[in-house]
């Protein structure tokens, strides 16, 4: 036998070995005897949680006497072996592997068959977790001793052993039955198909030929033999085989595509594809199952305890599952080779089933009904793979019947067991009926989706008929049988909703003969009728009344589908299969439903309500009539067709019975409501089905809010005491489909008015209630309790039913009711009830306004949210202990969680709103509220993360799209933030998985879209965001810790992926040294400073300083690309280093042409008033005084002071270093250069900190020093005019006179030319002017009437031939389409929410303002730039202007 290497596992004396064994077996045993268990068990683990433990477990297996000692020691080495993989070398891997292989081998014959089971499991899944690792000749030697052992070449013994171990390799490779690993899905996957490939078929050849290899030692024995045993493990590993989710899943032609019915029965398609075609239909492979399950029965068909035996199950579940066979297997070009294949199967089949009866009473004396059911399950497989016809024709060929017949005939066979038995108890007639009515199902549904006769054989049309007579009358009976009893007998119990699937299938039957069965029916409700009028205080109609409770159910079933998810239509049965000719008064359908509602309509009067409609029958009633108005009542006009349908759809239509039945639906829910008080199901039924299937057609809600009896519905809901007794769930339905049913009003302001009238004395109570003096001393009263949970409850339905045209008075509702709701959260803060009503009402609310809210309402709305989740938080509600936060297990406990989860509702409420624009101006308004708005998803994704884990895909989508916009956003404090947030997820995965357990789960793992590509997880997106944000965006040096502390748990969470970044980073670099330098500084990263794989506060604090140093690094080698690079493709040298999906940056584009949106805007006439002169203004650039007084430069000050006192901290902006690739001039400068930014203080365009970074890269590379190369100033002239420093009067007008000097000298040099270098020694009083200035978006912050001035003050200290490089708002860009009229100050100028003011220019305006100034204009254009909202994928049309001025040298 193979051993451990020395490697393996720590060296160990014999003492030391045996000890462990002791110490092992005195553990088993104290577990055994219930001794000191928790002890017991201890021991136990710290086998599996000890290094290495290879050699000790080895030793307990090979020399320990006790069975589940050595079981506990292989256990060990699966835990250990998979724990330590990474750190085990290849050879120990395939030693350990091999080991278990040959211990199974070698202990074949021994009886302790479940320690042999687990040591072939621990090497199946050892072989599986270095599947991707070992080569082909690895696995070939492995196979080899496998197929050795299931060829029986050592022995029956040994030959089971290798055939249970492909079983157990075959187990861990299936998704649904493979070990945790805590490894990818990929990696699982990558198995599955590997194996699916390279190993399945050759494994189903093994046990076949395993099965063969002992059939003839079976059946010729007559006495048990082992052989047994090795056939039925082969049957059973070839039956695993077939059940393998296979790739390939296109279906053949004419083969059936399977129906989307519910389903009672198992029933797996087997889809294996052509290259199976060999092995399993071609080879006579089915003829020689048959064959043995028939020789066997033959042999033992005295013996009816047989049929149980493992072999017999294994050979029968095997040859069923052949009936599953599908797909492309067989050929597309001769659907005779399925038909073969299945009359082959069906032949062998029909001795399990046929006679009927016969088989019937078999079972009944005592045999086993087994095969009875397996052959119900085979023909469910054929029909699930067949369409009518050809499963009928199959039995033609050598029967004088059709299948058809037989399955009709089968089916009333057992539906006559089930009446004569009578039994409560579930027997086998009960499973074959649920199996059979499957088969239906599967050969009925398409028929029923076309209604076409030649579908469906006219023979099975006559049997079909004859079968839904017979289970009509079995249910009857049993509904009759069922009225005297004491007891709560399952029929009585049984929910509409649990018959729902059994009568589902009735259904079809029943429309198999359609134009039998509907008479039928009708004659059978008439009977009935007649009987309750005729035995009326004579007889007991008991019996008569659950019939019809029972009729009613069937008859639902029969004419109308169910209309979840969508408008329910007519059945095709019912339209097709009746004369086009029928008067609608003498229709089938329309004399039986005619007959049910005037039936219906006698629950309205007292004495039939006490005497005849008891809380059962009214169920079914209200039942029938929800499901019969969904597809009849009122019907719109434009799904009418010249056919039966027609006919039934204009009878029961607005123009003539219609609103009739309405009324009358109506006035029978009013009645139910108030006179059965305390009958939940009955109300249930009324509230959330009927009711509401009427308001969700628009066209019937018309109809209903003009009608008396909804009005008095309406006036009982807001009034009467008997509605308040409702449950309170109830209520809330109530109030939703009474406000919904508003959108049937004329016009908004009418549904409004509705709205108001319905629930504002609810609020008005709220608040008078909550503003009681002695409010707190009565609150506890169980009566004050039930009140404001109804109340609750209503608001809440009422807010759930929120839409456009009732959405401004629901918004008013609510926010006259926000400080009660405040009050009540404190009053109530012990009573976790009604906290959580009040939870649900707010979650409700916002999730149905969120949408609609200007940002002023906005505003209060989250306000609101976070005075309602402080008090939440202060009075620790729903605060669960650490102590108890390990026990919850079960459902009860978890409900502790439930006001959590409707926290996180309404987080994910507030995340599908845009609270702000993408614009810069919006960004200002609302910047507070986003701020607040983000604290709480940091808190929340900070203290829950566990919590956010469990929410659904959709909403969990909402909180992390709006985490990755935040990570996006222009404020760095939101930035910041996100990223605490995103810590704190990354964190909790990491520290979860690390555990063994799933984290974020499917969350974090890669997924398929829809259109079959792979997605990756949130934490690698997540990852390459914040790399992508460090390396490679512009940043705020504050965001580096906060950074680091993300980026930490996102590399541990997804290292392969960081890996595999790194090196792609790398491999960009096309310099050797530039490469060595990015790949110390990577290692670095991740590896100075002893940095470890924790996530403690010193780890974090050593990766901080780490990333710091890296930065440094980056930002060096970053520049020095940039240097090295000619300077007309910086942008696309900054791209091509990045290995990460980034947005390209386009900030001087042409996206759009300016004119077409100008035609666009100038022509729609919501813009008219932007193009409208402003009456006030008769302002002319040309007019305008250069010494007019400075007396406005307050104009908007105090706004302006305001904005930079909220964001002083300058977070608020993204430094713009888009400048140099707009601007090159400003690298490309020769000689010393002075650049003046004019702008507010928080703009943060200056270079100072950029060229601190680039010192020590510019120093290297031989350029003049850094602050000798540039000057950098900053200045404000909102305030006051440009310091003397700048440039000092004598300066300004040497400027002027040497301006003027070269104008007259004669000398005839170009203005642009490159030669000539005006320079200007600095003076002692002043810097001598500067080279450059830039107006970036600080103009247009102006007045109109000030700006001409203001490019004076530049043009002065602008040295001569320097530059002006501006870019500002243009017209007609998206936020200036934003602002409202009432907003206009100007002609084109806007002042916004917080009194700031801007203006839009246009080409001709910026031309004029800096000509007129004494500019030579070098470039002037519109930038036009869509910009994208990437989480609702909403582009809007950015427009800003584009200039370069230059100050005339002469």
């Amino acid at each position: 036998m193979h051993g451990f290497p020395e490697g393996v596992g720590k060296a160990a004396d014999l003492g030391q070995l045996q000890s462990t064994m002791h110490t092992i077996e005195l553990a088993c045993t104290s577990i055994q005897m219930h001794m000191n268990s928790a002890a017991a068990e201890a021991t136990i683990l710290s086998l599996s949680q000890t290094p290495q433990p290879y050699q000790a477990c080895k030793f307990i297996l090979e020399n320990s006497q006790m069975a589940n000692a050595r079981f506990e020691a292989a256990a060990a080495i699966r835990n250990a072996a998979i724990r330590e993989w990474s750190s085990l070398s290849s050879d120990d891997k395939k030693s350990m592997i091999s080991f278990c292989l040959c211990f199974v081998m070698q202990h074949a014959n021994s009886p302790e068959g479940y320690v042999q089971a687990k040591v072939s499991s621990v090497a199946a899944q050892l072989l599986k977790r270095g599947w991707l690792e070992f080569s082909v000749s690895d696995k070939e030697a492995f196979f080899y001793q496998v197929n050795q052992a299931a060829y029986g070449i050592h022995g029956v013994d040994v030959q089971f052993a290798g055939i249970n171990f492909v079983e157990s390799l075959v187990s861990e490779f299936s998704p649904s039955t493979s070990s945790p690993m805590g490894l990818p899905r990929e990696f699982h996957e990558h198995c599955r198909k590997s194996l699916e490939q390279d190993h399945l078929k050759t494994f189903y050849c093994w046990a076949r030929d395993a099965a063969l290899s002992v059939t003839n030692r079976i059946v010729e024995s007559d006495s048990a033999v082992p052989e047994v045993k090795v056939c039925t493990a082969a049957l059973r590993l070839m039956l695993q085989i077939l059940n393998w989710e296979f790739s390939t899943s296109a279906f053949a032609a004419g083969v059936k595509q399977g129906s989307d019915s519910p389903k009672r029965s198992e029933c797996n398609l087997v889809q294996p594809g052509p290259a199976w075609h060999d092995v399993l239909v071609s080879s006579g492979h089915i003829g020689w199952l048959l064959s043995l399950y028939g020789a066997l029965r033959q042999k033992f068909l005295c013996e009816g305890y047989w049929l149980d035996c493992p072999i017999a199950v294994a050979a029968r579940k095997l040859i069923v599952q052949f009936c599953s066979l599908t797909g492309t297997i067989f050929p597309s070009d001769n659907v005779q080779v399925q038909e073969r294949h299945l009359l082959e199967l069906l032949c062998g089949i029909i001795p399990w089933l046929d006679p009927p009866d016969a088989v019937s009473k078999a079972i009944e004396c005592g045999k086993s009904e087994s095969e009875m059911l397996d052959g119900c399950r085979a023909l469910l497989s054929i029909a699930t793979v067949t369409t009518p016809s050809v499963f009928d024709q199959l039995l033609k060929s050598t029967r004088p019947y059709g299948t058809l017949t037989f399955l009709c005939v089968l089916m009333s066979d057992v539906v006559n067991n089930l009446m004569t038995n009578n039994s409560e108890e579930e027997t086998w007639s009960w499973e074959a009926r649920d199996i059979l009515l499957d088969t239906w199902t599967a050969l009925l549904v398409p028929v029923n989706r076309s209604g076409g006769n030649a579908l469906f054989p006219g023979e099975g049309k006559n049997g079909t008929a004859s079968l839904f007579a017979l289970i009509v009358q079995a249910e009857l009976k049993a509904a009759s049988a069922s009225a005297f009893k004491d007891d709560d007998s399952d029929y009585l119990q049984a929910s509409i909703v649990a018959l729902d699937e059994r009568l589902s299938s009735y259904a079809l039957i029943a429309r198999a003969a359609i134009d039998v069965t509907i008479p039928f029916l009708t004659s059978l409700f008439t009977e009935r009728f007649e009987q309750l009028n005729q035995g009326r205080g004579i007889i007991d109609p008991t019996e008569t009344l659950e019939e019809l409770y029972s009729l009613l159910l069937i008859t639902g079933h029969v004419i109308a589908d169910e209309g979840e998810g969508e408008t329910p239509l007519i059945p095709n049965a019912i339209q097709i299969h009746f004369p086009d000719n029928l008067e609608a008064n003498n229709h089938p359908v329309v004399i039986l439903c005619s007959s049910i509602i005037r039936f219906a309509e006698q629950s309205l009067q007292p004495e039939m309500r006490a005497s005849v409609f008891s809380p059962r029958l009214m169920e079914a009633v209200i039942w029938f009539l929800a499901r019969w108005s969904c597809t009849y009542l009122i019907s719109p006009e434009g799904n009418r067709e010249s056919n039966s349908k027609n006919v039934l759809l204009v009878f029961f239509g607005q123009h003539n019975q219609g609103k009739f039945v309405l009324d009358i639906i109506v006035h029978i829910s009013l009645t139910t409501l108030a006179s059965y008080p305390g009958e939940k199901d009955l109300q249930a039924i009324t509230c959330f089905q009927l009711l509401h299937s009427l308001v969700q057609q628009k066209h019937i809600c018309v109809h209903l809010v003009a009608l008396d009896s909804w009005r008095d519905l309406a006036k009982a809901f807001a009034n009467e005491k008997t509605l308040f007794l409702l449950n309170t769930a109830h209520q809330r339905s109530l109030a939703q489909t009474l406000v919904r049913s508003a959108s049937g009003m004329s016009n908004s302001e009418a549904s409004n008015l509705y709205v108001r009238d319905l629930m504002s004395h609810m609020a008005k109570y709220l608040v008078e209630m909550t503003s009681k003096s002695d409010f707190k001393n009565i609150a506890q009263q169980p009566d004050v309790i039930l009140m404001v949970s109804c109340f609750l409850e209503r608001l809440r339905g009422a807010a759930s039913a929120s839409e456009p045209r009732t959405q401004k008075a629901i918004y008013e509702l609510g926010f006259s009711v926000m400080n009660p709701v405040l009050v009540l959260l404190e009053v109530y803060k012990h009573e976790s009830a009604v906290v959580y009503l009040i939870l649900k009402f707010v979650v409700a609310w916002v999730d149905g306004q969120i949408s609609y809210l200007e940002p002023q309402e906005t505003a209060t709305v989250v306000n609101f949210c976070m005075s309602l989740l402080q008090l939440y938080s202060s009075n620790n509600i729903g605060k669960i202990s650490i102590s108890l936060s390990s026990s919850l297990l079960t459902e009860a406990k978890t409900e502790k969680y439930k006001d959590l989860r409707a926290l996180l509702q309404l987080l994910s409420s507030l995340c599908s709103k845009d609270l702000v624009d993408f614009s810069s101006d919006s960004t200002e308004t609302q910047g507070t509220n986003i701020s607040q708005y983000f604290s709480l998803l940091s808190h929340l994704l900070e203290v829950y993360p566990e919590t956010v884990a469990q929410l659904n895909s959709e909403a969990f989508s909402h909180v992390l799209g709006t985490l990755e916009f935040g990570l996006r956003h222009q404020d760095m404090e939101i930035v910041d933030m996100c990223l605490r947030a995103l810590r704190a997820l990354a964190s909790y995965h990491y520290k979860e998985t690390s555990a063994g357990k799933v984290g974020l789960g499917s969350h974090a793992a890669g997924l398929k879209d829809s259109g079959g590509n792979f997605q990756e997880g949130i934490l690698s997106r997540f990852l390459r965001s914040v790399l992508q944000l460090l390396l490679f965006e512009d940043y705020s040096p504050d965001l580096v810790s906060g950074a680091a502390d993300a980026l930490l748990p996102l590399i541990l969470c997804e290292q392969s992926l960081y890996q595999r970044l790194g090196s792609e980073l790398i491999e960009r670099q096309a310099n050797a040294s530039l490469k060595s330098r990015l790949t110390n500084a990577l290692q670095r990263l991740t590896s100075a400073n002893q940095l470890s794989s924790t996530l403690d506060r010193k780890n974090h604090q050593v990766f901080r300083k780490n990333l710091n140093s890296f930065l440094i690094e980056n930002h060096q080698l970053e520049l020095e690309v940039l240097l090295l690079q000619p300077r007309t493709s910086l942008a696309i040298s900054r791209i091509t280093v990045s290995p990460f999906p980034m947005r390209k940056a386009e900030y001087f584009s042409k996206d759009f042409e300016w004119e077409d949106l100008r035609a666009q805007v100038e022509n729609d006439p919501s813009f008219s008033y932007h193009l409208r002169p402003f009456e006030p203004t008769s302002f002319s650039l040309n007019s305008v005084a250069t010494d007019q007084s400075r007396s406005s430069a307050a104009d908007g000050s105090h706004a302006w002071n305001s904005f930079h006192h909220r964001h002083s901290s300058g977070k608020f902006f993204k430094e713009r270093r888009y400048l140099l690739e707009e601007f090159p001039e400003l690298v490309n400068w020769k000689g010393n250069s002075k650049v003046l930014e004019v702008g507010c203080v928080a703009m943060r365009t200056s270079f100072t900190e950029a060229l601190d970074r680039v010192k020590e890269t510019i120093d290297a590379s031989n350029i003049a020093a850094v602050e000798h190369h540039f000057h950098p100033f900053c200045c404000d002239f909102s305030v006051t005019t440009f310091p003397t420093w700048l440039a000092c009067n004598p300066c300004r007008e040497n400027f002027t006179q040497t301006s003027q000097q070269r104008l007259t000298d004669g000398r005839g040099e170009s203005e642009t030319d490159p030669n000539y270098t005006y320079a200007l020694k600095e003076s002692k009083c002043c810097v001598g002017g500067v080279d450059f200035v830039t107006l970036i978006f600080t103009l247009s912050a102006l007045p109109l009437k000030r700006m001409p001035e203001s490019i004076k003050e530049c043009f002065s200290v602008l040295k001569p031939g320097g530059l002006l490089f501006f870019r500002d708002y243009g017209l007609y860009d998206m936020t200036m389409l934003r602002f409202e009229e009432d907003k206009r100050v100007q002609f084109r100028e806007y002042m916004r929410s917080d009194g700031t003011r801007s203006y839009f220019f246009c080409l001709d305006t910026v031309r004029d303002l800096f000509v007129g100034a004494g500019f030579k204009q070098l470039e002037l254009e519109y930038c036009c730039v869509k910009s994208v909202n990437r989480r609702k994928g909403k582009s809007m049309q950015r427009v800003w202007v584009h200039g370069k001025f230059q100050k005339p040298v002469r």
